[in-house]
This record gives C-alpha cells, structure tokens and sequence, in this order.
C-alpha cells in the first residue's frame, strides 16, 4: 500500500543512519542542559567586597563624613610643613638679581637647593628683566618671592644713543642708480646687478633677446616669461635702447625652420607664409603679409622690423 511505501521510505533507518541520530540528540541534550550546571553563582563575599569602594565612594560625595578634626588637623600640618610659609626671609637689602652673589642669595636665608636653581638658571643664559620675574623659580615659594621683590633693582639697558657700533640704515645698503648699458649689449653680470633679476632672469632675458635677433624697443623686455610686472617697472627707468641693432630674416629666402623659431612667428605662421609663396612665388611687399588668414596689423607691426624681402 501507499502508506506502508511511504513509511518505510521515511522512517525506515539503516543501523548507521540511527547511531548518528542518537549521537545528534545526545549532543543537543547536553548543549542544553551543561549551562545551567557550569554557571555558578557569585559568593556573597566576593559581591560584598566588590561593592565596598563604592559605596565608600558614595559616602564621600554625599557628605557624611563627619570627622572635621582630622580634616582640620591634617589642612594644618601640610599648611605648617610648606616650605617658604612662616619662614620670612632676613637681612633684606636692595639686589640685582642678575648680578647677586650665591653668598648673598643664602644671607637672605633661601636654601641652598632654591640658590642652586637660580644660579643654574644665570648660567644658562637667563636674565631677569623685571622683578615679577622672581615667581617663575622653581622651588622659591610664592611668600619668598613676594619678600623679595620690593628689594629688587635692575638696572635700565643701555640706550640706543649709547651704542658704540649703531646700526647702518637700510638705505646706506641700496645699490646706487645706476643706467644699464643698451640692453642689446648687456651680459648677464649687467642685468644681475639691476633689482630684482637674478641669475635665471638674466639668463632668460639674454636666451629671449638672442632667439628675436635683438631689441628694438624697452618695452619688449616685459615679454620676458617669468619677469614679474613689479620688477620690469622698477628697472625700466634703467633700460635703454639702440634700434636697428636686430638681425632681419628674408622673407623670401627663410624656410620654414628658421622662421618657426622666431619667438613672433611659430610653426602655423611659418607654415602659412611658406604656402602662401609657393603659390603666389615672392612677396613683393611686406604689406602683403596680410593677406594670410592669422596675420592681422599689430602682428604684423611687431613683426616687420625683424623682416626683409
């Protein structure tokens, strides 16, 4: 029947299938069962002890200590045994602190241990600038120091006036004016020596002017990468300039190359005047220049005097 299938191919267990159930039930039992007999409960002495500092604690905040004697007694003793208190100090005179003698210090009736301080204190380059100064030796009571202080003489530094070796002003520093020679002759020691230009300044203000062919005008200096607008107004009262001193390059003649490299011309330009030749052959005019699609009129004012046919 049905039924009898289903059992036996439910509930009928080979021998090994039941040991490892009994083995499983085993466990779970005793999973169960061990922590209520492995945990024990703490022992009333232990619980007491434990709780002891706090209630002792609980105590003290609550304010029901009540024996104000002892209190008193022991604020007395720490106030007696302070040192420094109840000790005034003798044969007070008028020091200098930064000058006193140790026998001196100890005539006062300080400790040795509180001179000591002082002393090492001197050695090491201290200096006492004010008599308020006293209350920061360690180991000298605050009732000590405020014994000492009314004593306390220091005498006033040395005025300016007085100074054997006064100090230059600045302006005794500052270089002369000085012109520079034609910035298209200039070498590097010249251009150091003007404000403000270091050796990399004047090294890339020679590479620039070398890479143009020359100056023909001041203002072309402010073109120089890296030349702070401050620093070229400052030296430009200084500057001059000899014009035609720059070098031409043929219009005709150039290739491509040696006009790229000109710091006013570049590759495209270059490029477009080279075409513009081979197609129409030689300029015949500089204003001819024009006609290409990247030049316009200041660029080209800046560029004819660099120029030839």
């Amino acid at each position: 029947m049905k039924w009898r299938w289903f059992i036996q191919e439910y509930f009928v267990f080979s021998r090994k299938e039941r040991l490892a159930i009994l083995t499983l039930l085993f466990l779970l039992t005793m999973a169960i069962i061990l922590p209520y007999y492995c945990s024990r409960p703490v022992p009333r002495w232990q619980t007491d002890r434990d709780t002891a500092w706090m209630q002792a604690l609980t105590t003290l905040e609550s304010g029901t200590v009540r024996d104000d004697s002892m209190r008193a007694s022991f604020n007395k003793a720490r106030k007696f045994n302070s040192p420094g208190r109840n000790n005034p100090l003798k044969n007070l005179v008028a020091f200098d602190p930064n000058t006193h003698s140790e026998a001196g210090w100890l005539s006062f009736g300080l400790s040795a241990k509180t001179v000591g301080t002082i002393m090492k204190f001197r050695q090491k380059g201290g200096r006492f600038r004010a008599p308020e100064d006293l209350r920061r030796i360690y180991g000298l009571h605050p009732d000590q120091a405020e014994q000492l202080i009314p004593y306390v003489q220091i005498p006033e530094p040395a005025s300016a006036a007085t100074n054997k070796f006064p100090a230059k002003s600045p302006s005794s520093f500052s270089p002369s004016p000085s012109t520079l020679p034609d910035i298209n002759q200039a070498d590097s020691t010249a251009w150091e020596a003007l404000p403000g230009i270091g050796p990399k300044l004047a090294s890339r203000i020679i590479k620039f002017r070398e890479a143009l062919g020359g100056f023909y005008q001041v203002s072309q200096v402010a073109e120089v990468f890296g030349l702070p607008d401050s620093v070229y107004q400052r030296i430009r009262p200084r500057l001059t300039c000899q014009p035609g001193q720059q070098i031409r390059l043929s219009l005709n003649e150039a290739g491509i190359e040696e006009l790229s490299r000109h710091p006013y011309i570049r590759r495209s330009l270059a490029s477009q005047i080279i075409a513009f030749r081979n197609l129409h052959g030689p300029f015949s005019d500089l204003q001819h220049l024009l006609q290409l699609h990247a030049m316009n009129d200041s660029i080209l004012k800046r560029m004819l005097p660099y120029l030839r046919l």
